[in-house]
């Protein structure tokens, strides 16, 4: 199939060499510019010119490379997903335990880059680092006896359910300032008084509850989520009841990292 040169993507495109002498623009540099401008100022602020302006080069020279604002969104989605620190694969850990991995994996990128989950949800992985990611997350349930619609679905969920929870993550922990302080306590005062009548004793139960922990909150849901995907294995034949567990020790380490990168940001 034959295609021109305006639709290729940005993947299929030679890289400029530029001016005589001049070295070429890497795709590395653009989007590593991209991505500093998200982390510092959100998505919103990105384009082209302040890219080449960050880097400072013509605004011609890279649009010789970049045809548009979403090809530097498919750079910069590559340069994030490529942070995603994935484990390597090993035949004697289960499914359960390799996707538990990955999951806090990409739990750890996504809150050093917040712009992360946006893009992840709007646009296909095509680089190099993002197909890398989704081989080895398919990997994770490849031999399990499910069949190619029922595997993609079953780690799309636990995708979305790990980026679903770094937005509530950021909406919980999310600015520090005084004003945005203020606000988390009126809330909470608010919602205290609107359970208090006992018009929401759903509610009521849940924040009387000292043991919901926001600290296990992200390893109780994957475990929830993890227990469908074992229930659609189980149907496929492709592991008994009680065999789908994994071990503490194989997940503690990628528990950590996120950890950690939760009270960087």
């Amino acid at each position: 199939m034959t295609t021109s040169n305006d639709t290729l993507l940005v993947w299929q495109r030679p890289i400029p060499s530029g001016r005589p002498g001049a070295a070429a623009l890497s795709p590395e540099e653009v989007a590593a510019e991209g991505v500093a401008l998200a982390d510092r100022e959100g998505l919103h602020t990105v384009s082209v010119k302040r890219v080449a302006s960050k880097l400072n080069v013509p605004l011609t020279r890279v649009e010789g490379y970049l045809r548009s604002r979403e090809d530097l969104l498919d750079l910069m989605l590559d340069a994030a997903l490529g942070e995603i620190e994935l484990p390597p694969r090993d035949p004697s850990v289960d499914w359960r335990a390799d996707l538990s991995a990955i999951a806090h994996a990409t739990q750890a990128a996504a809150l050093r880059h917040p712009w992360l989950r946006s893009l992840a949800g709007t646009r296909i992985p095509c680089g190099p680092a993002g197909l890398r990611h989704t081989e080895r997350v398919l990997e994770a349930v490849d031999g399990m006896g499910l069949d190619p619609a029922t595997a993609t679905h079953s780690v799309n969920t636990v995708l979305a359910f790990v980026y679903g929870f770094v937005q509530l993550e950021m909406g919980v922990s999310g600015r520090k300032d005084d004003a945005s302080i203020e606000r988390r306590t009126a809330t909470a005062h608010y919602l205290m008084d609107a359970i208090a009548g006992g018009e929401y004793p759903a509610l009521a139960r849940v924040f009387s509850d000292a043991s919901i922990s926001t600290d296990d909150a992200f390893e109780k849901g994957l475990g929830y989520v993890l227990d469908g995907v074992g229930l659609q294995i189980e149907r496929a034949g492709g592991a008994k009841p009680g065999e789908t567990g994994g071990s503490a020790d194989a997940t503690a380490a990628p528990r950590s990292a996120a950890r950690r990168a939760r009270r960087r940001s």
